[in-house]
């Protein structure tokens, strides 16, 4: 490893994309997801959520062992800002606290895919 806090920071982040998409699957949510996306206006919401999910699961695992990375953050950043768009703006700043479902953390995990999106050659174990 050559830069292990890093390799854990990459670490962290795909377990993340992809707790999003098993727990989709484990709890059977993508029909609900894909109901809220055709609220919002958006066209196909069972492929979008299907997109989504199967996206999360596969370049979270990429991320994880750091193949094709780039390309990972790259999906995920798309993701996190279609969800502060369409999602947890309208809710306010907080996530939990004094206020629910916020984009704070949302925000945090667009900088971090930021920062390791310009490591350059670093993002492998």
């Amino acid at each position: 490893m050559k830069n292990i806090p890093l390799s854990i920071l990459r670490a962290v982040v795909a377990i993340i994309f992809i707790s999003h998409g098993v727990a989709r699957l484990v709890h059977w949510s993508i029909p609900e997801f894909a109901s809220f996306l055709n609220t919002q206006g958006l066209k196909f919401g069972t492929v979008l959520a299907w997109v989504v999910t199967m996206g999360e699961l596969l370049f979270g695992m990429l991320l994880l062992v750091g193949f094709k990375a780039r390309i990972s953050i790259v999906f995920h950043f798309i993701v996190v800002s279609l969800g502060i768009v369409f999602l947890h703006f309208k809710n306010g700043w907080f996530v939990v606290g004094h206020g629910s479902n916020g984009i704070e953390f949302s925000l945090l995990l667009l900088a971090t895919l930021l920062y390791l999106f310009f490591q350059k050659g670093k993002l492998h174990w």
